[in-house]
């Protein structure tokens, strides 16, 4: 869904929002509203908003966090080839086993990444499949192969919130930037972002490729 911003005449982009409502939507955020809703009510753009929250709180580059979760398979086939004319019959032999793998990464604007997390789609996790990854790699396993709520809470407490928490200094601000998926928002890992002072900031929906 495309949003139509209210605008007023002016030649540059962002002269075209109103500072007033910018200025309520960021007071709104003070006070404990989500981003998303102050955004809407105030109708001003979100990703401004976070820039005009993050740029007030100060956050320092190795408190600003990006993850991602991408999913991949070991089947490179393609439907279409290319073969000399007249051909009767193609044929190639390759194998795969069409497995699913996800992996969750995350990084801070420092340039740190840290150890990422691998979900199989299988029941079972043997022990060839965790060799040769970076030290602190976490394996788990699911049906899907995707993350689902529990194995996200899993990376959450057992690989970002130890990060976090070894790197800040004492009162700063952490802000974590990441897809706007429902798995993402569960009451543990949002009660631990209140009580840890960490800014949970999701993307807009289907935007994350114009990050």
């Amino acid at each position: 869904m495309v949003r139509k911003y209210q605008r007023t005449p002016g030649s540059k982009p962002y002269a075209n929002f109103t500072k007033e409502n910018m200025e309520k939507a960021v007071d709104a955020v003070r006070e404990g509203m989500s981003q998303r809703a102050a955004a809407i009510k105030f109708n001003v753009p979100r990703i401004s908003l976070l820039r005009r929250v993050v740029a007030l709180q100060d956050v320092k580059s190795i408190n600003l966090y990006n993850y991602d979760e991408t999913n991949v398979t070991d089947d490179p086939g393609t439907k279409t080839v290319i073969v000399p004319r007249n051909t009767k019959r193609v044929e190639r032999v390759q194998e795969h086993s069409r497995a699913s793998i996800s992996i969750m990464v995350c990084g801070n604007a420092n340039g740190d990444l840290l150890p990422p997390m691998v979900v199989y789609k299988a029941l079972n996790i043997y022990e060839n499949w965790t060799q040769g990854c970076p030290v602190g790699t976490k394996y788990a396993s699911s049906a899907s192969g995707w993350f689902d709520m529990n194995l996200f809470e899993t990376w959450f407490f057992s690989i970002l919130l130890p990060h976090v928490e070894a790197t800040r200094e004492a009162g700063d601000t952490v802000v974590l930037l990441g897809d706007n998926l429902a798995s993402h928002f569960s009451p543990k890992v949002i009660e631990a972002c209140r009580t840890s002072k960490i800014y949970l900031s999701p993307f807009p929906a289907n935007a994350t490729n114009l990050m």
